[in-house]
């Protein structure tokens, strides 16, 4: 899991510029990339235009495809191969958008004041495809498909973060009401869809649960206290937390049952498993470490080369193939590292931050886990995931 998130004028939203000599820009040990039966190659970098850089939203990439489509607070955009940012379709006053996760359906609010009025879910033309009307909800969440919406009430709170309790409704495809959920002690990391959007996993002070998106129904629970998680596909019944007390413990639960748990050398940073679980990652500042989902032995680990990094972000595809983006302690440049299933390093690249943010690079992995997105809030870069078997 990554922890980490002005009128467009539209002449500039092409106005990309694109960056022909990627070699000026990546360090790849050779060595690594000749050993290994991976390789990373990146396919197409962007600089992003001033007047969009530091507003972009919501990134997500369409699965088994180089293109990116992305949210600010007043368009959703693509971009890609073809060298340009592409309006997608502007959004108008007191409207706000996220993208699913797998890019291809987008999340539009409608807002009066400070009340959240309707939610739709339209395709990336525009069009509506479902919608849900409601005064209730101050936010939703998107199945990363886009097929079903959960809305978070805070329980007659006039303030979310004054709630003693959250309500999440779950509305299927077509908007139909299809259950609810009430959460005391909701946590700031509180929600989140699986990798395949069948379960909804809530965390709250009492700990952190599952649910069927069918129908709201309850699959399993965790009865303690969690700082942030990162789930695999509902079918597996498996995510990987982080324990709020004693912060520098990572554990691997199944169906709500620990199968082992991991003690870093300082808190936990970072937390990561592949969508298919069999793969997962445990971060703290200075060291990452991979496991397997039957073992609390690390298959290995990789510690940064420099002590002023900091790792920023982690992901791992269902090949074991890792991405780590770090970031330097004077916040004004980074490394990239992408990482085999052995731990053996095929790709590096350095990362310019003219923008200070605490938590970039971000690195992620597209559904199929055959394209890996490093982003910065100057620059976006494509890189190509391939095995040669």
């Amino acid at each position: 899991m990554n922890r980490c998130k002005k009128p467009i004028q539209r002449a500039a939203v092409t106005s990309l510029c694109f960056v022909i000599a990627l070699a000026t820009i990546v360090l790849v040990r050779r060595s690594g990339a000749a050993s290994s039966k991976f390789s990373a190659v990146p396919i197409w970098e962007y600089a992003i235009p001033a007047n969009l850089q530091g507003i972009i939203d919501d990134v997500a990439i369409l699965p088994g495809d180089s293109q990116v489509v992305a949210t600010t607070p007043n368009a959703v955009l693509s971009v890609g191969v073809a060298n340009e940012f592409v309006l997608r379709f502007a959004l108008g006053p007191g409207r706000s958008a996220v993208i699913a996760a797998e890019g291809s359906r987008v999340g539009i609010f409608t807002h009066d004041r400070d009340r959240v009025v309707r939610f739709e879910v339209t395709d990336l033309s525009g069009a509506t495809l479902t919608q849900v009307w409601s005064a209730e909800h101050f936010h939703y969440r998107l199945a990363p498909k886009g097929d079903s919406i959960v809305g978070i009430d805070s329980g007659g709170a006039s303030l979310p973060f004054e709630a003693d309790h959250f309500v999440y409704r779950f509305f299927d495809s077509s908007g139909s009401s299809r259950g609810e959920v009430q959460s005391p002690g909701p946590q700031p990391k509180d929600s989140d869809y699986t990798p395949d959007g069948t379960c909804f996993l809530i965390s709250n002070a009492q700990g952190l649960s599952s649910y069927s998106v069918a129908d709201a129904s309850l699959r399993w629970r965790i009865s303690k206290k969690v700082k942030f998680f990162a789930p695999a596909v509902g079918t597996t019944d498996e995510v990987v937390a982080s324990d709020d007390r004693q912060r520098n413990l990572a554990e691997l639960y199944q169906a709500g049952q620990l199968r082992w748990g991991y003690t870093l050398a300082d808190n936990v940073r970072n937390l990561g498993i592949s969508p298919s679980g069999g793969f997962v990652l445990a971060s703290d500042a200075k060291t990452l470490r991979a496991f397997g989902s039957n073992s609390s032995e690390p298959i290995w680990s990789f510690t940064v080369p420099n002590s002023h990094l900091s790792i920023n972000s982690v992901a791992v595809n269902d090949l074991g193939v890792v991405a780590l983006g770090a970031q330097h302690d004077s916040l004004g440049s980074g490394t990239v590292f992408i990482l085999d299933p052995t731990g053996t390093e095929i790709f590096s690249k350095e990362t310019a931050h003219t923008l200070s943010n605490a938590w970039i690079p971000v690195v992620q992995f597209d559904a199929m886990g055959g394209y890996c997105l490093i982003r910065t809030l100057e620059v976006m870069t494509m890189i190509s995931i391939s095995s040669h078997d």
